[in-house]
């Protein structure tokens, strides 16, 4: 016998409205709620397509279908981002996003609703931002992008600086972004980390100059900043909460550990036994915009015979850089390993690898 499964009842418009900051049939809809047809089962996907279907044309950034949706489709439609309470404080800045959606769904000119915001360069790159960011890291991606900032730059300061860390740059944001464009190509992977550490330091710094500033000077000033901040420690006592589980690895005649280092002394420590400048990272760890992660080799007798030391962006759930003793880098046999702790703690790596 057939066992019979009646068929799925599917959400109507009328059903989906209680997640949609406008309704079904607000003056700006552009095809009827009754017309509404779709294969999508229930869930965000269903959701998004009714979206589409009442209000779209032409193809929206997915940024900006937040401004669309009210809280319980955020959850729905983004869930894991975090979608504080308090909207209502926000509905000036989102009702702006709305317009910009529409402007946009309908294939009007956006760029000339948004010359207070972006040039017109800028405003392209707004429309062409990557499916994965929200709607204010797609205004800093269009915004370096426009000023002429390769894609893996503006992937490496959305992971590295987090939006608090660009509000702290404030006006000096627009200079970091120019030296970015004009010098990216000449820093080696493996420094520009350290190299942004110290511009964000150095923009602090009243009559501190980005123009004329070319990479190798700018490598310089990082690299003397570095060494007195191994040499003399940056600030007081900081401790932070850890929020990466430590990890270990049984291999044949010894054990790796990977351990978050959780507080200044910690990281003072692994900076003198590594002779490099982790030790400085007090302030970005504490604020929450990287992790530390120190990976040990130890034999049986738990003797500490070998260390790697691995920044992480908790935003952008990816490995920043490795640095073994001296600043070397990661040998095949240290990245086998990081490998396998990425994978099993859910961490890209550098170029997928």
């Amino acid at each position: 016998m057939v066992h019979y499964e009646p068929p799925q009842h599917r959400w109507s418009p009328a059903e989906m409205a209680r997640y949609l900051m406008l309704s079904p049939t607000t003056a700006h809809v552009i095809r009827p709620a009754e017309e509404f047809e779709c294969d999508f089962p229930n869930g965000p996907r269903r959701v998004l397509a009714l979206i589409d279907h009442l209000f779209v044309r032409y193809p929206v950034p997915r940024c900006l279908y937040r401004a669309m949706l009210l809280e319980e489709g955020l959850r729905l439609v983004f869930p894991n981002e975090p979608h504080p309470a308090g909207r209502k404080k926000r509905m000036n800045r989102e009702a702006k996003y709305r317009r910009w959606f529409h402007t946009i769904a309908r294939g009007e000119p956006f760029a000339d609703i948004v010359y207070r915001d972006f040039t017109r360069k800028q405003a392209h790159w707004f429309v062409q931002s990557p499916e994965r960011l929200t709607i204010e890291d797609a205004i800093f991606w269009a915004k370096a992008r426009g000023t002429g900032v390769p894609a893996d730059c503006c992937e490496f300061l959305l992971n590295r600086l987090g939006r608090y860390g660009m509000m702290h740059l404030g006006e000096r944001l627009e200079d970091l972004l120019q030296f970015f464009a004009r010098t990216w190509a000449e820093i080696e992977p493996e420094e520009r980390p350290e190299i942004l550490d110290f511009l964000r330091y150095a923009s602090t710094i009243p009559g501190f100059a980005f123009t004329g500033r070319t990479a190798g000077s700018v490598r310089k000033l990082s690299d003397d900043w570095h060494r007195r901040l191994t040499n003399f420690g940056r600030g007081g006592f900081l401790a932070w909460e850890g929020t990466i589980e430590s990890w270990e690895r049984k291999e044949e005649g010894y054990l790796v550990e990977a351990i978050e280092l959780t507080d200044t002394r910690q990281l003072a420590e692994e900076g003198t036994h590594q002779g490099h400048c982790v030790g400085g990272y007090g302030w970005q760890c504490h604020h929450g915009t990287c992790r530390i992660v120190s990976f040990r080799w130890k034999t049986i007798r738990q003797d500490d015979f070998r260390r790697i030391t691995v920044e992480v962006s908790p935003r952008g759930r990816c490995v920043v850089q490795t640095r073994g003793a001296r600043n070397r880098r990661a040998t095949e046999e240290e990245m086998r390993i990081l490998r396998s702790w990425a994978s099993d703690r859910g961490f890209r790596l550098p170029g997928g690898s």
